[in-house]
């Protein structure tokens, strides 16, 4: 809640015509099917430290809570979205967690690292079962409305937020996160592993 108080005063929340441009932007990204940036985004407005490194190796984005959880994505928008998630990508994916704990200096031995597929495809083969182990798989359209629900509450924000160090925000929002299952474990629980899909 402090890093999305943090967030919020930094995108001039108070502001509403250039706050309401920065949610705009979020939503653009649904039209333009730009996954990447409307999965940074998500992130951010549920109070993550999200980031996307535009390297060779790096993952996807992903949300860092503290040095306790990374949740790290592979996304994969494919045109033709009947056929099988591509062996490639699950390949990608499985080494995320390796990049992760060899680049965040937060990360240390005790931190849980969640790798998770984000794909409009559905169906995968056998060789992919056996090589995606415990990754979780987040379908694109429910990951879509996943992310109109929380720009929606982001919309509510101003309404609550006076400053950036406000406990009563801090203390309403960490209750209506619990409320609205939007906490980072209970995120996760609401997925399934890639190998049952």
């Amino acid at each position: 809640i402090e890093n999305l108080q943090s967030h919020l005063a930094d995108k001039n929340i108070n502001n509403v015509n250039r706050y309401g441009k920065y949610l705009k932007s979020i939503e653009d990204s649904i039209s333009n099917n730009n996954l990447e940036l409307l999965n940074l985004k998500i992130g951010e407005l549920l109070g993550f430290n999200s980031d996307n490194k535009e390297t060779k190796a790096s993952p996807d984005p992903y949300w860092v809570c503290g040095d306790k959880l990374v949740i790290v994505f592979e996304d994969k928008f494919y045109e033709d979205e009947g056929e099988e998630i591509s062996i490639k990508h699950i390949r990608q994916a499985s080494t995320h967690e390796k990049w992760i704990r060899a680049n965040l200096e937060e990360v240390n031995d005790q931190t849980e690292v969640i790798t998770v597929l984000v794909s409009n495809r559905k169906a995968i083969c056998e060789e992919g079962r056996t090589l995606s182990g415990d990754m979780l798989y987040w379908n694109y359209k429910d990951f879509v409305t996943f992310a109109r629900e929380t720009i929606s509450m982001a919309k509510e924000y101003p309404k609550y937020y006076k400053t950036e160090n406000d406990s009563q925000w801090k203390d309403f929002f960490a209750d209506e996160f619990y409320k609205k299952q939007l906490g980072p474990n209970q995120i996760i629980k609401k997925l399934k592993k890639v190998k049952e899909t």
